[in-house]
């Protein structure tokens, strides 16, 4: 898949989503995005819509966040980039993402940043000392430690090498920050040597925590972009794909239970958590997680 990186500027009527149960694994309540599409353009990206061919810029999000958090009369958990990559090439332009962070910390929320860009540097002043008042964490997602699959599910994405040292750039400025390890393409990915390979790594690197999800099929546009690249790149597994994902969005609860127990001991060998290191956070237990949107 190609880039996305022309634009139009957009007004929702709605920006912002409250969730109507907090997240199971990312506590989250809010989730904002301030573009919609991304110009990583990941196949597997269930905020990607079939007809974004321009990147929309929601020039109206800070003006509903600050009118949407003055209101609240608790302090909700807000989820920054649940379906696009906040830190895209587009924020160096219009830096949507550091005003809804200002509007965030001036109102003392509790925030997450979910990226794979090392433009999330440039709002370090910020981010660093919120995170120093365990107020803030951040997410990179790193689904393979190689770059030939990486290639075929994140072309356009930055490559790996360079998350990793972003994540240990992060920690050196006090940072709480954690891997995302998503999506697990069923017989892909999921190799256990692998696997472990990349705990390592989040080791290496001081990951505060290391958090994995399976690959989520629950929309017909997903399922045909996975199923064109399976039936390009890897024809001998679609018939096992069909099998696994037959009767729900995520895989085989057998298959599920199975990578979930073997994941839980790598962590353990590895001294990882699997889960945020905040309280009230629910302790690893399965890989199918519900996506946040």
């Amino acid at each position: 898949m190609s880039v996305l990186s022309d634009y139009k500027l957009i007004q929702p009527k709605n920006c912002i989503n409250e969730l109507e149960k907090k997240h199971q694994v990312f506590l989250s309540e809010i989730t904002i995005n301030p573009y919609k599409g991304c110009h990583y353009n990941c196949p597997s990206c269930y905020g990607l819509s079939a007809d974004d061919t321009k990147i929309g810029i929601k020039t109206n999000l800070p003006g509903q966040l600050k009118k949407k958090l003055d209101y609240l009369a608790e302090k909700k958990s807000i989820m920054i980039g649940s379906s696009t990559d906040p830190y895209q090439p587009l924020e160096e332009k219009f830096k949507l993402t550091r005003c809804c962070l200002e509007i965030i910390i001036e109102r003392n929320f509790p925030v997450q940043i979910f990226t794979k860009s090392p433009l999330i540097l440039r709002d370090i002043d910020l981010i660093s000392k919120y995170s120093k008042l365990g107020l803030c964490a951040v997410n990179i997602t790193i689904f393979t430690l190689d770059e030939s699959i990486k290639k075929i599910f994140e072309p356009c994405a930055p490559d790996i090498e360079t998350r990793l040292k972003l994540i240990q750039k992060l920690h050196n400025e006090g940072v709480i920050t954690g891997i995302v390890f998503a999506p697990i393409f069923p017989y892909i990915n999921d190799d256990l040597l692998k696997i472990d390979e990349l705990f390592k790594k989040a080791k290496k690197f001081c990951a505060d925590y290391l958090i994995p999800a399976v690959l989520v099929i629950n929309s017909e546009n997903i399922r045909e972009r996975i199923f064109s690249i399976l039936n390009e790149k890897f024809p001998n597994i679609v018939h096992r794909y069909k099998a696994l994902y037959e009767k729900s969005y995520f895989p085989s609860v057998s298959y599920c239970q199975r990578i979930s127990s073997e994941i839980l001991s790598i962590a353990e060998k590895n001294k990882i958590k699997l889960f945020l290191p905040v309280s009230g956070a629910k302790k690893f237990s399965d890989i199918r997680m519900e996506p946040l949107v």
